[in-house]
């Protein structure tokens, strides 16, 4: 990435993909209005419906 450092998240176990769908948006927000990468997952795994919310 040219503006900065290359990030890759991982997931431990299964994931739906309307789960996934949900927190890269959720992630993807969060990171443009320049949050941090542990706050912006943080934010956006809050957004996740049943046990992973």
């Amino acid at each position: 990435m040219a503006a900065g450092n290359a990030v890759a998240i991982g997931w431990d176990g299964t994931v739906s993909d309307g789960a996934a769908t949900l927190i890269a948006e959720h992630l993807s927000q969060q990171r443009s209005r320049r949050t941090v990468v542990a706050e912006a997952v943080a934010r956006a795994h809050r957004h996740l419906p049943g046990p992973f919310g």
